[in-house]
């Protein structure tokens, strides 16, 4: 787990970051969709802050239109992505002041924050550990990332958890047998989440897209080509499992070449 910072019937749904493109990765350098998806993102949390939600999740591909999802990347590359993203969206926090913390997972990475981004303009908001926020806020004394994250929850307060991976925790990647504690957390916690931004790549016989929400909307399937601009091909009020993602990419490419 990365970092944590501290419906529908909309007229029209949000579009896909601009130059966004599992084809080409050079329209990503050109656009900068990273920005794109911080205010978005921002826009997102504002709106659930305003509905008075707490337990916010924010997903996306940290190498947005740096790499695709067909590229190596290392996990220095991506802790260090989510880490300048948060930061920088701090910026647009400001007014929080002392209130906004920013945890990392650990002191190393605390530390590799503040060496990167030592300007004043970050230094009202209270950076921290997770294990220590979770010690302060609750006096917990939790060993896993997910259990530490549980003990910050606090009332009236809004929990955001970025880039952490919450579907591999709901999708049972680690089996309740073997993490029995795990597994009882993410009944009573992680899936109590709201999902505010969410952009995940879909690839399946030659069709790509795009899974994507932003709060309040609904969730969208954008599939992507070549040589067209972005359809979407499947708006649904309830998040699709990825197998109904994967349906509607390859139905609507069914549909466009017959």
């Amino acid at each position: 787990m990365r970092l944590l910072l501290f419906a529908s019937g909309c007229a029209a749904l949000t579009p896909l970051p601009r130059g966004i493109n599992q084809y080409e990765v050079s329209a990503g350098l050109r656009a900068n969709p990273l920005s794109t998806v911080r205010s978005t993102a921002l826009a997102a949390l504002a709106a659930a802050r305003r509905q008075n939600l707490t337990l916010l999740e924010i997903e996306f591909p940290p190498l947005l239109g740096v790499r695709t999802e067909f590229e190596d990347v290392d996990n220095v590359q991506i802790l260090d992505a989510n880490r300048d993203w948060a930061v920088e969206a701090c910026a647009s926090l400001s007014d929080l002041g002392s209130e906004l913390w920013l945890a990392f997972p650990d002191r190393k990475e605390l530390e590799l924050a503040r060496e990167a981004w030592p300007g004043t303009m970050y230094a009202a908001a209270t950076l921290t550990t997770l294990e220590d926020a979770a010690t302060a806020l609750s006096g917990a004394d939790a060993v896993v990332q997910p259990l530490n994250l549980e003990a910050c929850e606090a009332d009236g307060s809004a929990l955001v958890c970025l880039n952490g991976a919450f579907d591999k925790l709901r999708g049972g990647y680690y089996p309740r047998i073997f993490f029995p504690k795990l597994a009882d957390c993410i009944d009573r916690f992680v899936s109590r989440f709201e999902t505010i931004f969410y952009l995940k790549p879909l690839s399946d016989k030659g069709r790509s897209g795009w899974l994507f929400r932003v709060y309040p909307e609904p969730w969208q399937v954008v599939a992507q080509s070549r040589d067209s601009s972005d359809v979407v091909v499947l708006a649904s009020e309830t998040r699709p499992s990825y197998f109904e993602a994967i349906e509607a990419l390859l139905s609507a490419g069914s549909s466009s070449s017959s």
